[in-house]
């Protein structure tokens, strides 16, 4: 979690990050964070002055403090974790911790691999929330057209709304969620699915029983 701070030595602005790295260890499956307060007070029994000139210490400098001396950096690493849900769970407390930020004037700037993934994620499953009923639409009018038949086009679209939906009561069953790459399954799956049954339903019109 980053922000810009004028004067990050000073002790308001010093609380304020202590206060921050604070809440960041009580969140469940982060596994250490690493502040300029406390590295500063750890460092400073070895090398006094990084007490006032803390962004020339090759252990802080554009880490935890940029070399300007104005963009501050409280660093969270996380403890394995299965499941995108656990991930999801922890990127949204440590945004909500983020807002102690906010509340004394700075503006946050939460990065990193587990928060892009998620914003990933998020993204991925709006478009298909968006997309497929769309798909859907045009997959029926296209059945219908192709098929000529209403029984036949809801006997394809049968045998492809099972296949997902067993397919995703299985994820469900087996604790697995969705992610950046699961999420086209449904798609794939129609598309598998309804293929053989166009053939099928096109063969049985053309030599029926």
């Amino acid at each position: 979690v980053a922000a810009q701070i004028p004067d990050p030595l000073s002790p308001p602005a010093l609380a304020v990050q202590q206060k921050l790295a604070d809440a960041l260890r009580k969140i469940e499956g982060i596994g250490g964070v690493a502040d300029l307060p406390s590295s500063r007070r750890s460092l400073a029994l070895v090398a006094p002055d990084v007490l006032q000139q803390p962004q020339n210490h090759p252990l802080i400098r554009n880490f935890l403090l940029s070399a300007d001396g104005q963009t501050v950096g409280v660093a969270a690493w996380l403890k394995p974790l299965k499941g995108s849900e656990a991930k999801r769970r922890i990127v949204d407390a440590v945004q909500e911790a983020s807002h102690i930020y906010e509340r004394h004037g700075y503006e946050p700037h939460t990065v990193g691999t587990p928060v892009l993934n998620v914003a990933l994620d998020r993204a991925s499953s709006r478009s298909v929330m968006l997309l497929s009923p769309i798909a859907c639409c045009l997959s029926v009018i296209v059945l219908v057209l192709l098929l000529r038949s209403v029984p036949a086009s809801v006997a394809c679209l049968a045998g492809a709304a099972a296949t997902v939906l067993w397919t995703i009561a299985l994820m469900v069953l087996a604790g697995l969620t969705l992610n950046l790459v699961s999420v086209v399954l449904s798609a794939l799956l129609v598309v598998l699915s309804i293929s053989p049954g166009i053939h099928l339903a096109s063969r049985y019109q053309a030599h029926p029983l």
